[in-house]
Protein backbone atom coordinates (compact mmCIF):
# COMPACT_ATOMS: atom_id res chain seq x y z
CA UNK A 1 0.00 0.00 0.00
CA UNK A 2 2.68 2.34 0.87
CA UNK A 3 4.21 1.78 -2.82
CA UNK A 4 1.58 2.55 -3.83
CA UNK A 5 0.83 5.94 -1.75
CA UNK A 6 4.50 6.62 -3.04
CA UNK A 7 3.41 6.39 -6.74
CA UNK A 8 0.67 8.76 -6.58
CA UNK A 9 2.81 11.12 -4.20
CA UNK A 10 5.54 11.02 -7.07
CA UNK A 11 2.84 11.44 -9.69
CA UNK A 12 1.02 14.69 -7.95
CA UNK A 13 4.57 16.12 -7.32
CA UNK A 14 5.59 15.41 -11.39
CA UNK A 15 1.79 17.12 -12.46
CA UNK A 16 2.74 19.99 -9.78
CA UNK A 17 6.41 20.57 -11.29
CA UNK A 18 4.64 20.36 -15.18
CA UNK A 19 2.18 22.66 -14.10
CA UNK A 20 4.68 25.08 -12.42
CA UNK A 21 6.79 24.98 -15.82
CA UNK A 22 3.97 25.30 -18.08
CA UNK A 23 2.46 28.85 -15.89
CA UNK A 24 5.92 29.77 -15.70
CA UNK A 25 6.34 29.29 -19.34
CA UNK A 26 2.98 31.22 -20.14
CA UNK A 27 4.62 34.00 -17.99
CA UNK A 28 7.71 34.50 -19.60
CA UNK A 29 5.81 34.18 -23.03
CA UNK A 30 4.06 37.46 -21.48
CA UNK A 31 6.59 39.08 -20.05
CA UNK A 32 8.90 41.76 -21.69
CA UNK A 33 12.06 40.87 -22.97
CA UNK A 34 13.33 43.88 -21.64
CA UNK A 35 12.15 46.69 -18.54
CA UNK A 36 9.46 47.86 -19.39
CA UNK A 37 8.50 51.88 -21.08
CA UNK A 38 8.08 54.70 -18.03
CA UNK A 39 7.36 57.93 -19.31
CA UNK A 40 7.11 60.90 -16.46
CA UNK A 41 4.01 62.62 -17.65
CA UNK A 42 4.27 65.59 -14.98
CA UNK A 43 7.90 66.77 -16.12
CA UNK A 44 8.44 70.33 -14.28
CA UNK A 45 10.32 72.44 -17.60
CA UNK A 46 8.39 73.89 -20.13
CA UNK A 47 9.45 72.29 -23.65
CA UNK A 48 10.27 74.82 -26.19
CA UNK A 49 7.68 76.59 -27.95
CA UNK A 50 9.04 77.30 -31.63
CA UNK A 51 5.87 78.17 -34.17
CA UNK A 52 6.34 79.12 -37.64
CA UNK A 53 3.29 80.80 -40.00
CA UNK A 54 3.04 77.59 -42.26
CA UNK A 55 -0.56 76.29 -43.18
CA UNK A 56 -1.52 73.78 -41.00
CA UNK A 57 -0.37 69.90 -42.09
CA UNK A 58 -2.16 67.87 -44.34
CA UNK A 59 -1.68 64.20 -43.56
CA UNK A 60 -0.66 62.10 -46.82
CA UNK A 61 0.52 58.20 -45.90
CA UNK A 62 2.33 57.12 -48.45
CA UNK A 63 4.54 53.24 -49.41
CA UNK A 64 7.84 53.18 -49.87
CA UNK A 65 8.00 56.86 -49.90
CA UNK A 66 7.32 60.06 -48.39
CA UNK A 67 4.40 62.29 -49.10
CA UNK A 68 3.34 63.57 -52.20
CA UNK A 69 1.03 65.73 -53.75
CA UNK A 70 -2.22 63.74 -53.05
CA UNK A 71 -3.84 63.57 -49.60
CA UNK A 72 -5.91 60.65 -50.19
CA UNK A 73 -4.83 57.90 -48.86
CA UNK A 74 -4.60 55.20 -51.04
CA UNK A 75 -6.95 52.00 -52.26
CA UNK A 76 -5.99 49.05 -49.90
CA UNK A 77 -6.55 45.50 -50.04
CA UNK A 78 -9.62 44.43 -48.33
CA UNK A 79 -8.20 41.65 -45.49
CA UNK A 80 -10.57 38.91 -43.89
CA UNK A 81 -11.04 38.24 -40.18
CA UNK A 82 -9.02 35.17 -40.88
CA UNK A 83 -6.01 37.34 -41.44
CA UNK A 84 -5.88 39.37 -37.90
CA UNK A 85 -3.41 38.35 -35.66
CA UNK A 86 -4.42 40.25 -32.17
CA UNK A 87 -6.75 43.14 -31.29
CA UNK A 88 -6.50 46.57 -30.08
CA UNK A 89 -3.59 48.96 -31.29
CA UNK A 90 -0.26 49.10 -30.31
CA UNK A 91 2.39 52.30 -30.60
CA UNK A 92 5.64 51.06 -30.38
CA UNK A 93 8.72 53.54 -30.62
CA UNK A 94 11.68 52.38 -32.86
CA UNK A 95 15.29 53.79 -32.60
CA UNK A 96 18.39 52.32 -34.32
CA UNK A 97 21.61 53.94 -32.62
CA UNK A 98 24.83 54.69 -35.15
CA UNK A 99 27.63 55.07 -32.63
CA UNK A 100 29.07 52.81 -33.79
CA UNK A 101 29.63 53.11 -37.13
CA UNK A 102 31.97 55.41 -36.56
CA UNK A 103 29.87 57.91 -38.64
CA UNK A 104 29.05 61.73 -36.93
CA UNK A 105 27.16 62.62 -35.63
CA UNK A 106 26.36 59.50 -33.14
CA UNK A 107 23.20 58.73 -31.75
CA UNK A 108 20.14 57.26 -32.62
CA UNK A 109 20.12 57.82 -36.87
CA UNK A 110 16.57 55.96 -36.74
CA UNK A 111 13.58 57.33 -34.52
CA UNK A 112 10.44 56.06 -35.69
CA UNK A 113 6.93 55.68 -34.56
CA UNK A 114 4.90 52.64 -35.57
CA UNK A 115 1.14 52.14 -34.95
CA UNK A 116 0.11 48.89 -35.13
CA UNK A 117 -3.33 48.42 -35.62
CA UNK A 118 -5.01 45.20 -35.15
CA UNK A 119 -8.24 45.64 -35.72
CA UNK A 120 -7.99 47.39 -38.68
CA UNK A 121 -4.93 45.40 -40.19
CA UNK A 122 -2.76 49.23 -40.64
CA UNK A 123 0.66 49.91 -39.43
CA UNK A 124 1.34 53.45 -39.38
CA UNK A 125 4.83 54.70 -39.40
CA UNK A 126 6.31 58.19 -38.47
CA UNK A 127 9.96 59.40 -39.26
CA UNK A 128 10.99 61.56 -36.94
CA UNK A 129 14.02 63.67 -37.69
CA UNK A 130 17.09 63.06 -35.78
CA UNK A 131 18.55 67.02 -36.06
CA UNK A 132 14.95 68.74 -34.34
CA UNK A 133 16.37 70.95 -31.27
CA UNK A 134 14.53 69.49 -28.48
CA UNK A 135 14.29 71.13 -24.74
CA UNK A 136 12.32 69.87 -21.87
CA UNK A 137 12.61 68.78 -18.07
CA UNK A 138 15.13 65.80 -18.41
CA UNK A 139 17.55 67.68 -20.39
CA UNK A 140 17.22 70.86 -18.01
CA UNK A 141 18.25 68.48 -14.65
CA UNK A 142 21.26 68.06 -16.76
CA UNK A 143 22.01 71.68 -17.27
CA UNK A 144 20.89 71.58 -20.92
CA UNK A 145 18.85 73.79 -22.54
CA UNK A 146 18.40 72.52 -25.65
CA UNK A 147 19.98 69.56 -27.73
CA UNK A 148 19.81 67.50 -31.02
CA UNK A 149 16.86 64.96 -30.92
CA UNK A 150 19.27 62.08 -32.25
CA UNK A 151 22.33 62.96 -29.98
CA UNK A 152 20.45 62.74 -26.84
CA UNK A 153 20.07 59.34 -27.24
CA UNK A 154 24.33 59.04 -27.09
CA UNK A 155 24.21 61.18 -24.34
CA UNK A 156 21.86 59.37 -22.10
CA UNK A 157 23.61 55.97 -23.06
CA UNK A 158 27.52 57.39 -22.53
CA UNK A 159 26.56 58.20 -18.91
CA UNK A 160 24.31 54.73 -18.19
CA UNK A 161 25.97 52.09 -16.38
CA UNK A 162 25.15 48.32 -16.72
CA UNK A 163 25.59 46.12 -20.00
CA UNK A 164 25.42 47.27 -23.46
CA UNK A 165 21.49 45.99 -23.54
CA UNK A 166 20.85 47.96 -20.05
CA UNK A 167 22.40 50.84 -21.46
CA UNK A 168 20.34 51.40 -24.72
CA UNK A 169 17.03 50.61 -22.86
CA UNK A 170 18.43 53.70 -20.72
CA UNK A 171 19.43 56.10 -23.67
CA UNK A 172 15.77 54.70 -25.01
CA UNK A 173 13.87 55.49 -22.48
CA UNK A 174 15.16 59.09 -22.08
CA UNK A 175 14.80 59.40 -25.91
CA UNK A 176 11.06 58.49 -25.27
CA UNK A 177 10.36 60.61 -22.11
CA UNK A 178 12.36 63.79 -24.02
CA UNK A 179 10.16 63.26 -27.43
CA UNK A 180 6.66 63.42 -24.65
CA UNK A 181 7.93 66.79 -23.15
CA UNK A 182 7.91 68.27 -26.45
CA UNK A 183 5.42 66.60 -28.27
CA UNK A 184 3.04 64.62 -25.73
CA UNK A 185 3.12 61.51 -27.33
CA UNK A 186 3.79 58.37 -25.16
CA UNK A 187 4.61 55.13 -26.77
CA UNK A 188 3.72 51.73 -25.40
CA UNK A 189 6.43 49.55 -26.40
CA UNK A 190 9.68 50.81 -27.62
CA UNK A 191 12.44 48.52 -29.54
CA UNK A 192 15.98 49.88 -30.28
CA UNK A 193 18.77 48.14 -32.18
CA UNK A 194 22.78 48.69 -32.12
CA UNK A 195 23.67 50.00 -35.75
CA UNK A 196 27.62 47.84 -35.19
CA UNK A 197 25.89 44.99 -35.83
CA UNK A 198 23.87 46.10 -38.83
CA UNK A 199 25.76 45.06 -41.61
CA UNK A 200 26.17 41.67 -39.94
CA UNK A 201 22.31 41.64 -40.37
CA UNK A 202 21.99 42.33 -43.47
CA UNK A 203 24.51 39.71 -44.49
CA UNK A 204 23.06 36.90 -42.44
CA UNK A 205 19.39 37.17 -44.34
CA UNK A 206 21.01 36.89 -47.33
CA UNK A 207 20.80 40.77 -48.80
CA UNK A 208 17.73 43.06 -49.93
CA UNK A 209 15.89 43.66 -52.66
CA UNK A 210 15.74 47.74 -52.76
CA UNK A 211 13.20 49.48 -54.96
CA UNK A 212 15.38 52.64 -55.36
CA UNK A 213 12.85 55.47 -56.33
CA UNK A 214 15.64 58.20 -57.18
CA UNK A 215 19.22 58.53 -57.67
CA UNK A 216 21.61 59.15 -55.07
CA UNK A 217 25.24 60.03 -55.26
CA UNK A 218 26.87 58.39 -51.93
CA UNK A 219 30.07 59.63 -53.16
CA UNK A 220 29.13 63.29 -53.05
CA UNK A 221 28.49 62.94 -48.95
CA UNK A 222 31.42 60.79 -48.49
CA UNK A 223 30.91 57.31 -49.32
CA UNK A 224 32.17 54.98 -52.46
CA UNK A 225 28.88 54.56 -54.48
CA UNK A 226 26.47 56.08 -56.94
CA UNK A 227 22.77 54.30 -56.24
CA UNK A 228 20.80 54.57 -59.83
CA UNK A 229 16.85 54.79 -59.48
CA UNK A 230 15.30 51.20 -59.95
CA UNK A 231 15.45 47.22 -58.51
CA UNK A 232 18.87 46.61 -56.71
CA UNK A 233 20.41 44.27 -54.58
CA UNK A 234 22.09 45.64 -51.47
CA UNK A 235 24.58 43.89 -49.41
CA UNK A 236 25.07 45.40 -45.77
CA UNK A 237 27.91 47.32 -46.51
CA UNK A 238 25.71 49.22 -49.28
CA UNK A 239 22.88 49.00 -46.99
CA UNK A 240 24.29 51.47 -44.85
CA UNK A 241 26.08 54.15 -47.25
CA UNK A 242 22.32 53.96 -49.17
CA UNK A 243 20.68 55.08 -45.10
CA UNK A 244 23.44 56.81 -43.49
CA UNK A 245 24.51 59.27 -46.80
CA UNK A 246 22.90 62.28 -45.67
CA UNK A 247 22.05 64.91 -48.89
CA UNK A 248 18.64 65.69 -46.87
CA UNK A 249 16.71 65.13 -43.77
CA UNK A 250 13.72 63.98 -45.99
CA UNK A 251 15.42 62.05 -48.67
CA UNK A 252 17.19 60.31 -46.10
CA UNK A 253 14.24 59.08 -44.40
CA UNK A 254 12.40 58.12 -48.11
CA UNK A 255 15.89 56.02 -48.18
CA UNK A 256 15.29 54.10 -44.97
CA UNK A 257 11.81 53.71 -45.81
CA UNK A 258 12.56 52.12 -48.72
CA UNK A 259 15.24 49.84 -46.55
CA UNK A 260 12.36 49.30 -44.27
CA UNK A 261 9.70 47.78 -47.16
CA UNK A 262 13.29 45.67 -48.40
CA UNK A 263 13.90 44.02 -44.87
CA UNK A 264 10.64 43.04 -44.26
CA UNK A 265 10.05 41.36 -47.61
CA UNK A 266 13.23 39.44 -46.90
CA UNK A 267 12.37 38.31 -43.39
CA UNK A 268 9.05 37.13 -44.82
CA UNK A 269 10.60 34.28 -46.91
CA UNK A 270 10.18 30.97 -46.16
CA UNK A 271 13.81 30.31 -45.40
CA UNK A 272 14.14 33.51 -43.36
CA UNK A 273 10.91 33.56 -41.48
CA UNK A 274 11.80 29.82 -40.03
CA UNK A 275 15.17 31.89 -38.94
CA UNK A 276 13.58 34.29 -37.14
CA UNK A 277 14.13 33.01 -33.47
CA UNK A 278 17.90 32.22 -34.20
CA UNK A 279 18.14 35.63 -36.09
CA UNK A 280 16.90 37.39 -32.94
CA UNK A 281 19.25 35.26 -30.63
CA UNK A 282 22.03 35.99 -32.38
CA UNK A 283 21.58 39.74 -32.39
CA UNK A 284 20.19 40.20 -28.70
CA UNK A 285 22.90 41.51 -27.59
CA UNK A 286 22.49 44.44 -30.34
CA UNK A 287 18.66 44.61 -29.60
CA UNK A 288 16.90 45.57 -26.29
CA UNK A 289 12.53 45.73 -26.16
CA UNK A 290 9.88 45.96 -23.90
CA UNK A 291 8.00 43.61 -26.32
CA UNK A 292 7.31 40.49 -24.79
CA UNK A 293 7.94 36.62 -27.35
CA UNK A 294 3.91 36.96 -27.24
CA UNK A 295 3.76 40.02 -29.04
CA UNK A 296 6.61 39.78 -31.01
CA UNK A 297 4.87 36.56 -32.31
CA UNK A 298 2.17 38.75 -33.55
CA UNK A 299 4.21 41.56 -35.09
CA UNK A 300 5.79 38.92 -37.26
CA UNK A 301 2.23 37.51 -38.25
CA UNK A 302 0.81 40.62 -38.83
CA UNK A 303 4.08 41.83 -41.22
CA UNK A 304 3.40 38.41 -43.15
CA UNK A 305 -0.25 39.03 -43.14
CA UNK A 306 -0.18 43.05 -44.71
CA UNK A 307 0.45 43.96 -48.21
CA UNK A 308 2.56 46.84 -48.96
CA UNK A 309 -0.65 49.10 -49.13
CA UNK A 310 -1.80 48.63 -45.77
CA UNK A 311 1.74 49.83 -44.42
CA UNK A 312 1.62 53.63 -44.09
CA UNK A 313 4.64 55.96 -44.39
CA UNK A 314 4.15 59.52 -42.69
CA UNK A 315 6.89 62.30 -42.04
CA UNK A 316 7.50 65.36 -39.97
CA UNK A 317 7.80 67.45 -43.15
CA UNK A 318 9.89 70.21 -44.23
CA UNK A 319 6.48 72.89 -43.20
CA UNK A 320 6.85 71.40 -39.75
CA UNK A 321 10.19 72.83 -39.12
CA UNK A 322 12.24 75.77 -39.25
CA UNK A 323 15.63 75.27 -40.62
CA UNK A 324 18.90 76.31 -38.70
CA UNK A 325 22.59 76.46 -39.19
CA UNK A 326 24.72 73.08 -39.27
CA UNK A 327 21.72 71.32 -40.58
CA UNK A 328 19.39 72.11 -36.65
CA UNK A 329 15.55 71.47 -37.02
CA UNK A 330 13.73 73.94 -35.42
CA UNK A 331 10.29 72.29 -34.58
CA UNK A 332 7.17 73.36 -34.52
CA UNK A 333 5.47 71.65 -31.83
CA UNK A 334 1.82 72.22 -32.62
CA UNK A 335 2.16 71.18 -35.84
CA UNK A 336 4.29 67.70 -35.12
CA UNK A 337 1.77 67.20 -31.84
CA UNK A 338 -1.31 67.42 -34.30
CA UNK A 339 0.92 64.75 -36.96
CA UNK A 340 1.15 62.59 -33.86
CA UNK A 341 -2.56 62.72 -32.61
CA UNK A 342 -4.15 62.22 -35.96
CA UNK A 343 -1.70 59.50 -37.23
CA UNK A 344 -1.16 57.43 -33.65
CA UNK A 345 -4.58 58.34 -32.59
CA UNK A 346 -3.24 59.57 -29.26
CA UNK A 347 -4.11 62.27 -26.85
CA UNK A 348 -1.96 65.12 -26.11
Amino acid sequence: MKNYAYVIIGGLVILGLIAACVVLGIQLYKSPLAPELVINTNPTATPPAITTKAAAPTLRPTMTQLPQESAQPPKQTPLSEDDKCGEGTMVILVTGGDDSIGLPPYGADFIRYVKVDFDQNIISIISVPRDLWVGGALLASKGLQGYRLGETYQFFKQSASGNSSQKMTVATTSLAQILYENFGLIPDQYMTMDFSTYTTMIDTIGGIDVNVHQPFDAKAVGFTHYFPAGLSHFNGALTVEYVRGFDNEWNRQQRQNEVIEAIRKKLLEPANVLRIPSLINQFSSSITTSLSPEQLVSLTCTLKALPSDRILFYAVAPDMVNAGQNNILYPDSKKIRQLFFETMGRPQ
